[in-house]
């Protein structure tokens, strides 16, 4: 008898497979009275790459900021516990990296047995995992069979593999026995991290330019400059796009509130506009070596490169940053060249009476020009009242700045939203004139006529016999063939009272052209089906009219 989902079952005899060797390892283990536990450095290094959820990442702001005012003098003490190699800023977002590296301190901390963290740490497992909580919570022991239902996702081994570390991990702080032969699963997930870093290190890895490549298209940059130089009125002509792009940049940062200069700013090393261009010239040969690339193609990839190392500079000095605030040490080597002597430092006790002490933020001046403690601390309040409202303003600005930009979003979206709506009524009507096709009688086919023949109608599309006809009927039209679509303007549309599109054939692209014409002068449109005169004025007079 076949099983039910014969996938499935497949796919369950693979997992046993690559458990085998271990499970046979972990009984030899216990037949030879070893008791050697495994390294949980795999489980750790899924924990920390599976335990934020969205909603957790949300908030982590109050998470973080409660677990630093209680924890603050024991970070040092929970970052030289261990390090799983999870927050790796070439896989997170600088926002998430810093989220991981605050959430490996707290996992130390629990693994030290910290009760802040322990709690903290079962808390979030029960918010934002409360559906796997729910279910874990129920065990006294958990064994490695418990251990893989719980954790199953036969669509997403990833998604398996972050849910076994998450399992293992919470029930050790949950309390719970985790039989010996979870040792398996240990075991596996340390595989499993060696296989991740292994193909995360294989998607980054980049084939180096060789030197006499590097040479060739340097050579070609020079002859491509020497002849712009020649054929340019002045030297920074011959620069002109690579300065339009940079131009560009440089206004797209100032609208969003930074310098002009920004990108500059956020470039640890200094590079001439040459070797940017070798440097994007080398990229694109790298991506397609047949292709045939121009000097502009260089000016404005080049411009590219630039901003990519200015965001990658300033993301790799963000994480050193955050890494030393979070307790990591800078190396011996580091310490070499710093000026500053942290031990050459002597504090000395005040001999004057203690008191509260006051923040001064005035210039020492002559004792006589101020012997009355009220002022100076009046002058000091104002400061301090001052730097707030600047610091208001300047959110404030940020926050105008920030709303506006929404607001002309949502602008741009309900002026695309209105022209798609004006698109659809004409649709709609369309349809409504389909299912109401009848020849009207001769008495409203006369009234129809009067009403209409004065409009200044466009109809675009359509046969030569039918154009005909309309002619006859309709001298003032304009009736516009379908392989003259093409070339419709503004000025053969404006100043008319309707367009109507003969739907029976359209061209896709040149109707989104012509729609987006009438829509940018207000012109309102149609659609026609069908060859009878008669109807057409029918459908004619019927979408006029409404």
């Amino acid at each position: 008898m076949l099983p039910n989902n014969p996938n499935e079952e497949l796919l369950k005899a693979v997992a046993f497979q690559r458990l085998s060797p271990y499970m046979m390892q972990e009984k030899i283990s216990r037949m030879n009275g070893s008791k050697i536990a495994p390294d949980t450095i795999g489980v750790d290094f899924f924990f920390m790459l599976g335990f934020l959820t969205q909603q957790m990442e949300d908030d982590f702001p109050v998470i973080e900021h409660e677990f630093l005012a209680r924890c603050r003098n024991k970070l040092d003490e929970f970052n030289s516990v261990g390090w799983y190699g999870a927050a790796d800023i070439t896989a997170y977002n600088p926002i998430q990296s810093l989220h991981v590296n605050i959430l490996r301190l707290i996992y130390n901390g629990a693994k030290l047995k910290d009760t802040y963290c322990l709690e903290l740490i079962k808390n979030l497992y029960k918010t934002y995992h409360k559906k796997e909580y729910n279910q874990l919570k129920r065990f006294k022991k958990l064994s490695g069979e418990d251990v893989i239902n719980l954790a199953e996702n036969l669509e997403d081994p990833l998604e398996e593999k972050l849910a076994t570390a998450r399992v293992l991990s919470m029930a050790y702080f949950m309390g719970m026995e985790i039989d010996e032969r979870c040792s398996v699963l240990y075991y596996l997930s340390m595989e499993d991290r060696e296989a991740y870093l292994s193909a995360l290190d294989t998607h980054l890895d980049t084939k180096m330019v060789s030197a006499d490549k590097f040479r060739e298209y340097g050579e070609q940059i020079n002859s491509w400059m020497r002849e712009a130089q020649e054929n340019a009125s002045d030297k920074d002509a011959a620069y002109g796009p690579y300065l339009e792009a940079v131009s560009f940049i440089s206004e797209c940062f100032k609208q969003h509130g930074f310098s002009d200069d920004y990108m500059q700013l956020c470039t640890d090393e200094g590079s001439s506009r040459i070797q940017n261009l070798i440097h994007a010239l080398a990229i694109l040969k790298q991506l397609d070596p047949k292709k045939q690339y121009t000097l502009n193609d260089a000016y404005i990839y080049s411009s590219i490169v630039q901003l990519i190392k200015a965001f990658t500079d300033i993301i790799s000095n963000y994480d050193f940053e955050v890494g030393f605030l979070l307790g990591d040490q800078l190396d011996d080597s580091e310490m070499e060249d710093v000026l500053f002597k942290p031990d050459s430092i002597e504090e000395k006790e005040s001999k004057q009476d203690k008191q509260p002490a006051k923040l001064v933020n005035i210039a020492p001046i002559a004792d006589n020009s101020a012997t009355k403690e009220d002022y100076l601390t009046e002058i000091n309040d104002l400061r301090g009242r001052l730097k707030t409202k600047d610091q208001d303003i300047k959110h404030l600005r940020d926050k105008y700045r920030t709303s506006k930009q929404m607001a002309d979003d949502a602008a741009s979206k309900i002026e695309s939203l209105e022209a798609d709506r004006e698109e659809l009524i004409a649709l709609r009507n369309f349809v409504h004139n389909l299912k109401n096709e009848d020849v009207p009688k001769e008495d409203e086919l006369t009234m129809m006529k009067d009403t209409i023949s004065d409009k200044r109608i466009v109809i675009i599309g359509g046969h030569q016999n039918w154009h005909n006809k309309l002619k006859k009927l309709f001298p003032k039209w304009t009736l516009i063939y379908m392989d003259e679509f093409k070339t419709v303007t503004t000025s053969m549309l404006e100043n008319h009272d309707y367009v109507f599109f003969y739907s029976d054939y359209l061209s896709h692209k040149s109707y989104n052209k012509c729609v987006a014409m009438l829509r940018e002068n207000n012109i309102p449109f149609g659609y026609l089906h069908g060859i009878n005169p008669d109807i057409t004025i029918k459908q004619v007079y019927e979408s006029i009219e409404k």
